[in-house]
């Protein structure tokens, strides 16, 4: 159960026709084995429409997987774990209308006469698939409702949620990781007189991208809007958005709280773009300028309070532990193996101690007396094999100890 604030403003939306094709080369592009396909449960007779800002695409190794999603359509993603040969469609979240006409129907779900109040997506959205070739997508939260018939469908885009979903959640409905920052803790959002304009048909929380590194950690950045900024234009007084992120270290089971890695409270800073693949900071690049909203849609439909003008491409690098922090790594104790045992000439040891890249490796007798003692790098892999002459030790039983970082292990062995 998606629980959101009550939607409070309203707008309308139309949609496009059209239908994806999936081609694929194995050569680098000197040929394609596939071409034109149409993956299976894609049909254009029952989507509002396909359009390059209504899905995004992933792939991995053998692994590739697309979603899609109108504000009239359910949200749905496609994956393929044998590179494109065969498709299966997973339906996120569903609308409970088919191709909806806003001209003649209204939103009455359960059909009593009333029109209710649906959650749909935004229709902007990411897809990432993780290390172990799981897939992940992300969506803008967005209310919607159509009174009665001769209406048009309205949108609440003050809808404040990002919504997540991953392939381990089959058909468990999207969960709700992230929503505009409340910068000063009062326990409320509080904006300009104007709020802030609309882009497209996105909600508060909206634009989401994902990337990951080597260790499985996942960053997400979307655009918010910043709680208590003003322009303080007279009739056009509005809040900036800027570009925030959240990273997951446990494969999306949790998430850490929002930071702001872009802009300023005089800047608009949208349209994030995140390096699928981190290399130890997350390459972010974003559009910014120094006025709320779009040209191509100003606010109020008012060309002069957006007017074209230059605005900057925008390129950072942000620190991973920045945004999900120093996660402290609890050296689990060494495993040792010895063999053979007893022994009376070579004794073979195998370390295999984690992260840890240097360890302490003693032997004392029975009495708790050192007879010998070495530091052992493990070259970076946590792993090193060696074999230790016993020839010079007397008769009876010996304790060989392994310190990793101070995690400690203990074995027996008896020289006869």
């Amino acid at each position: 159960m998606i629980t959101l604030p009550t939607p409070n403003a309203g707008a309308v939306f139309n949609g496009l026709d059209g239908c994806p094709i999936y081609q694929r080369s194995l050569d680098n592009g000197q040929t394609w084995d596939i071409t034109n396909k149409i993956p299976d449960g894609v049909d254009s007779t029952n989507t509002s429409g396909w359009s390059g800002d209504s899905y995004t695409i992933a792939s991995k190794g053998n692994t590739v997987a697309f979603v899609h999603g109108q504000v009239t359509d359910d949200w749905a993603v496609w994956i393929s774990h044998d590179n494109g040969d065969t498709w299966t469609k997973t339906v996120i979240m569903d609308f409970p209308f088919v191709k909806y006409d806003d001209v003649n129907n209204m939103t009455d779900v359960d059909g009593d006469g009333v029109a209710d109040t649906v959650l749909t997506t935004d229709h902007k959205m990411a897809i990432l698939i993780d290390n172990n070739g799981m897939v992940h997508c992300w969506a803008g939260a967005l209310y919607v409702l159509d009174l009665d018939i001769p209406s048009q469908l309205g949108l609440f885009l003050s809808t404040d949620a990002l919504l997540y979903w991953n392939e381990s959640m089959g058909s468990a409905q999207p969960v709700v990781i992230a929503q505009t920052p409340d910068v000063d803790g009062d326990g409320q959002l509080t904006f300009a007189p104007n709020y802030v304009p609309r882009y497209g048909n996105g909600g508060q929380c909206s634009q989401p991208y994902a990337a990951i590194d080597a260790s499985g950690t996942i960053i997400v950045s979307f655009a918010a809007p910043l709680e208590n900024s003003t322009t303080g234009t007279t009739g056009a007084d509005y809040s900036y958005r800027n570009i925030w992120m959240i990273g997951s270290t446990d494969n999306g089971v949790t998430w850490s709280d929002p930071i702001q890695v872009a802009g300023s409270e005089f800047d608009e800073a949208v349209f994030g773009s995140l390096a699928r693949d981190i290399n130890g900071c997350v390459d972010l690049v974003y559009q910014m300028d120094g006025l709320p909203g779009i040209a191509v849609q100003p606010p109020n439909s008012n060309q002069a309070f957006h007017p074209f003008s230059s605005n900057d491409i925008m390129h950072d690098c942000i620190p991973v532990t920045s945004i999900v922090g120093i996660k402290e790594i609890q050296q689990q104790p060494p495993v040792v193996t010895v063999s053979p045992n007893p022994v009376s000439d070579l004794l073979n040891i195998t370390i295999t101690a984690g992260t840890a890249d240097r360890v302490q490796l003693i032997i004392s007798d029975i009495t708790g007396k050192k007879v010998y003692q070495d530091n052992i790098s493990t070259a970076g892999t946590g792993i090193f094999s060696f074999s230790h002459s016993v020839k010079n030790l007397s008769k009876g039983m010996y304790l060989l100890s392994i310190n990793a970082e101070g995690a400690v292990s203990t074995s027996k062995f008896v020289v006869q």
